[in-house]
């Protein structure tokens, strides 16, 4: 069973098969489901209600492989996967899948993926895909791609992708993906915005990267930041970097612009590297001569980690600013340092 949902074309053809028969149920049935106590199925329509299942809303549901039931409020347990012509209300456990014509309320987790059609709240957990045609609000964990065709509030977490239409919230994932933002945070390899985003080029000089080039993208509140540069005050080195910011404003002129950055560095002929890392926070005020352009400066403190070369000195000289703390030992030194840039600043968005 397992390699058929390893192939990608079964896959789709299973899941366009469940949305078909979830449409097909809904049309046929009345819209007032008659309540009872509970079903049990093999597989739709072998239970104790057969093909009427669908027209039922039940408290507790189970269903050997797979089954149909109009609504649960309570629990349901599907040994395969578990199909609601309407809602779920409570605690619904998919070995493979859910798949719910409306809404969801409540808890549902399933090994490869879930489906809601309408609104969904609470815990949502998929192996690989949760699927929501609305609005979702509370904490949504996949293995690789969470799909809200609405606005997600809440927490979103996923190995591979989040997908919104807006986002208020936190979110956690390798690319994540919004029209819009509204006090919301991403956190990511890639954070797309379509509207309101944040993204810009930054052109700096600074005594730890005499020319540095930074692209930062993500939201004002949180983005990314990814830096290459050059040193040729003391040693001649490459550098690269990755961080994260924050930008606020504080007047319309004025923005203060906290950013973190881990940085290394190599030889200009990348021979020969020796470990040398550094931790930074810089603290910078930007003036915006317009809103595109800016122009910085940053004081900032660093921890750096320097692999010792034989004689026991650093390899690179990554500054002229001395040091205010350091220690050497036999295989390492570490510094404890300030450091100040001024930049260009060109916003996208």
């Amino acid at each position: 069973m397992w390699q058929i949902f390893k192939n990608k074309k079964m896959t789709r053809k299973i899941l366009i098969g469940i949305i078909l028969l979830i449409n097909i149920l809904n049309a046929k049935a009345q819209s007032d489901l008659e309540k009872d106590i509970a079903q049990v199925s093999l597989f739709y329509p072998i239970g104790t209600q057969g093909n009427h299942s669908g027209n039922h809303a039940y408290n507790f549901s189970l269903n050997l492989i797979a089954g149909v039931t109009g609504s649960v409020s309570g629990f349901e347990l599907g040994g395969l996967g578990n199909i609601n012509r309407v809602d779920i209300k409570g605690v619904q456990l998919g070995g493979l899948f859910n798949a719910t014509s409306a809404g969801f309320y409540g808890l549902r987790t399933a090994g490869i993926f879930n489906i809601a059609g309408k609104k969904a709240s609470g815990l949502q957990i998929g192996g690989l895909l949760n699927l929501n045609k609305s609005n979702f609000t509370g904490l949504q964990i996949a293995g690789i791609i969470n799909l809200n065709k609405g606005e997600t509030k809440g927490v979103q977490i996923a190995g591979l992708l989040n997908v919104n239409k807006k986002l208020s919230g936190f979110q956690v994932g390798l690319i994540n993906m919004s029209d819009t933002a509204d006090h919301a945070i991403s956190i990511g390899l890639i954070n797309i915005v379509k509207n309101g985003g944040y993204s810009e080029f930054e052109f700096s000089l600074a005594d730890y990267q005499n020319l540095g080039l930074s692209f930062k993208h993500g939201l004002k509140s949180f983005y990314n930041i990814y830096n290459i540069g050059f040193n040729f005050l003391e040693d001649n080195l490459w550098s690269a970097g990755v961080g994260f910011g924050h930008l606020q404003k504080i007047s319309n002129r004025l923005n203060f612009q906290p950013e973190a950055l881990a940085t290394t560095y190599f030889p200009e002929d990348f021979k020969h590297y020796k470990r040398t890392l550094t931790y930074r926070l810089k603290l910078g005020l930007v003036y915006s001569l317009s809103d595109k352009i800016g122009l910085s400066v940053a004081p900032s403190v660093y921890y750096a980690d320097f692999q010792n070369d034989n004689n026991g000195l650093a390899p690179y000289k990554i500054s002229s600013i001395k040091p205010f703390k350091s220690h050497t030992g036999s295989e390492n030194q570490w510094h404890l340092g300030t450091g100040i840039s001024v930049g260009l600043h060109l916003r996208n968005k």
